[in-house]
């Protein structure tokens, strides 16, 4: 659908009908297009679970 955006706004826009939304078609295209590349998946974090009263020997031995 967004080859269709871009189509749709071009020819908006060469006949001057419409030309207001013939540029919001090619805005809506543009935003697609460039959204879509540069997306970054999200990184899975660690689900590791702790206990409160679980403490690390080096910060046991810091509050000495």
């Amino acid at each position: 659908m967004s080859n269709a955006y871009l189509y749709l706004g071009i020819f908006c826009l060469c006949t001057g009908f419409l030309t207001p939304l013939g540029l919001i078609f090619i805005g809506l295209y543009v935003y697609n297009d460039y959204t879509s590349k540069y997306k970054t998946p999200v990184e899975q974090v660690d689900q590791t679970e702790y206990k409160m009263d679980e403490y690390s020997n080096t910060m046991v031995d810091s509050y000495k």
